[in-house]
């Protein structure tokens, strides 16, 4: 998770919790066939129920619906307490919510947390705000590993804007419950495919796309302050801006973030220049996954153009590699498995109308998409060019012949 706005659970490795939008789990229920391998696979709705008992410690239990899934991946009904964690980072950073554990008193702020890249964590939210939790580290470690810390640029080995959302789905819970005892509240998630699972170090670049942002159905106060956000920033221009990105940094062992706030401010040269770092693993520029996403993001261009009447309003496209030299080397034989692309966030999407439908005012496909799609292709073209350019002429430049 490298932005957005609501935290998010997971299920098992290969599952995540995402917060049902009705509207995003209708589009995902009947997404056309040709759009599915570009996007996380939708494996059914569980109810979430969040209890709180009388010393104010919350307690989460997850029903699976088994009407909508046909995955044998998600398993029967289950208690959260020893299926689903919280979603804390696509390395394998995460709290596992399993409130029954013995836990022991640890700290308050979840930032502050002892961390490895394999942290394990067993958490009670309490009504005051505070976390106990057990936690078990597979290896030793120091405290977070956080360095040169921005507002909107960081480094460090876990996902700070993780750690926000983490923190306020704490508060969240509290909020929901409020002053009740014994009071118990249900949510319904969706249970998508964990795309970075299979990633050692996964790098990610999470895009919006098009030039337009807001829904048909967006009220007016909505609509001015995604009209505002688009004017500001680079979805006006080059249909498509910068909502987070997490590069893994090979010479340091830690990872670069980068946020949406940063994202919003970029110029049209930051955003290239953006791009470029997001490729940078602070060794080289990883030109081997050029291609492979060049070819992925065509593919999905074309798509995309056969969709007549879809918009993808407010959708994100993420783009992975792996970021792993050892995972890099095995994958070499597979080019594929070493990139990902997939589109996200559906709740402002519109499908194509059926006979029943009244008539839709959109015609054609989403050009607005389609353009963002064509800019980041050009860019990363560009660089692909720049690269074999220089390394052309460093190796041909003459050395000079010292003279006595």
């Amino acid at each position: 998770m490298v932005g957005g706005h609501n935290s998010m659970f997971e299920y098992d490795k290969n599952t995540i919790c995402k917060l049902g939008d009705p509207h995003e789990v209708d589009f995902y229920q009947l997404m056309p066939e040709m759009l599915k391998t570009f996007t996380p696979e939708y494996r059914g709705i569980i109810t979430v129920q969040y209890h709180v008992d009388e010393n104010g410690v919350i307690t989460l239990v997850a029903s699976h619906d088994h009407s909508e899934s046909n995955n044998s991946q998600v398993e029967d009904d289950i208690s959260l307490s020893e299926q689903i964690s919280q979603r804390q980072s696509s390395t394998n950073n995460r709290i596992d919510l399993k409130p029954q554990a013995s836990a022991i008193n640890t700290t308050s702020e979840v930032s502050k947390l002892n961390c490895t890249n394999s942290l394990k964590k067993s958490t009670q939210c309490f009504k005051d705000g505070h976390v106990e939790s057990s936690i078990i580290f597979p290896s030793s470690t120091g405290l977070l590993d956080v360095i040169n810390y921005e507002q909107s640029k960081t480094v460090a080995k876990i996902n700070p804007w993780c750690l926000k959302m983490c923190k306020q789905q704490e508060e969240k819970m509290h909020q929901m419950m409020g002053n009740n005892v014994e009071h118990t509240v249900s949510e319904t998630f969706m249970l998508l495919e964990n795309i970075t699972a299979r990633f050692k170090y996964p790098c990610v670049l999470d895009l919006k796309m098009g030039k337009r942002q807001y829904g048909d159905v967006d009220s007016d106060k909505k609509k001015l302050s995604k009209i505002q956000k688009c004017e500001l920033s680079t979805s006006s221009t080059l249909g498509t801006r910068v909502c987070g990105m997490q590069v893994y940094q090979a010479n340091s062992g830690r990872y670069m973030f980068f946020d949406k706030y940063a994202g919003r401010s970029l110029t049209i040269d930051g955003f290239k220049q953006t791009l470029r770092q997001y490729l940078d693993n602070g060794v080289q520029i990883r030109t081997d996954v050029i291609q492979p996403i060049l070819e992925r993001l065509h593919t999905l261009y074309t798509v995309i153009c056969t969709l007549s009447r879809y918009r993808f309003y407010s959708g994100s496209l993420l783009i992975i590699y792996e970021g792993s030299q050892q995972q890099q080397e095995q994958s070499m034989s597979d080019e594929s498995r070493l990139i990902d692309i997939r589109m996200i966030d559906f709740a402002h999407s519109l499908r194509a109308p059926t006979s029943s439908d009244v008539g839709s005012l959109h015609t054609g496909p989403d050009n607005g998409y389609l353009f963002g799609l064509n800019k980041i292709m050009e860019f990363l073209k560009d660089i692909l060019i720049e690269k074999s350019t220089t390394t052309t002429t460093v190796a041909t430049t003459p050395t000079m012949e010292k003279r006595e």
